[in-house]
């Protein structure tokens, strides 16, 4: 019988440090994190057990689904965590609209990077100086963001559980039914967690994840 190793994957504008809370959940197993390289570090995706002895279980945050879908790994299971395939949305009133809010972001971003990412890290959940914001390395940020305008698609024949929180401000749970009302996957809706499902409530998230992969 093979045995489970996680891959985990963060978001937008953040590093593995927000899987920091959750992993000690998971010590049982492999875990490696992929680093997108936002803060000072190259992007590196280190998985060197063989997927013939091991099956590879997907975590992801946000824009991480995007990114692990981008990785050659056969996955027998991914769960995704506020995550999406369609950042701006399928509906044309609501992809107007978030158009307009990403444009703006981007515009922050480039001309004030800290403050905007500081405002984020906030809308998320999560503290102001999350991230080490004196290594951040605009350049990658700059190029993923451009990833937002673009919808995703699965390719994968995997079993996928999406989880959202109700008061997720980056992305609202209707985005959350916009995106996969027409897709395989489980989607379940939790009444807290903002942003920041997996470094907030982590107790819930790893016990959402365990069920799914019973």
């Amino acid at each position: 019988m093979k045995r489970q190793a996680y891959v985990f994957c963060h978001g937008f504008g953040l590093s593995p440090k927000f899987w920091e809370a959750l992993l000690p959940y998971f010590k049982h197993a492999p875990c490696f994190c992929i680093n997108l390289g936002y803060f000072d570090s190259e992007p590196t995706c280190h998985i060197e057990l063989n997927t013939k002895d091991y099956d590879f279980i997907g975590i992801t945050h946000s824009i991480g689904l995007a990114k692990l879908l981008t990785k050659h790994i056969k996955f027998t299971a991914i769960i995704g965590l506020n995550a999406f395939t369609s950042f701006l949305g399928n509906n044309d009133l609501v992809y107007n609209k978030r158009l307009r809010e990403y444009e703006i972001f981007k515009k922050n971003l480039y001309k004030n990077p800290r403050l905007t990412l500081e405002k984020f890290y906030v809308k998320c959940g999560l503290s102001k100086d999350f991230e080490n914001l004196n290594l951040l390395n605009l350049t990658r940020l700059l190029k993923d963001i451009d990833m937002l305008k673009k919808p995703i698609f699965i390719n994968t024949s995997c079993p996928i559980l999406i989880i959202n929180s109700i008061n997720d401000q980056v992305f609202p749970p209707k985005l959350t039914n916009d995106n996969f009302s027409k897709t395989p996957v489980i989607l379940d809706i939790l009444n807290d967690g903002l942003h920041g499902l997996g470094f907030l409530l982590p107790n819930i998230i790893q016990q959402k994840i365990y069920d799914f992969i019973a």
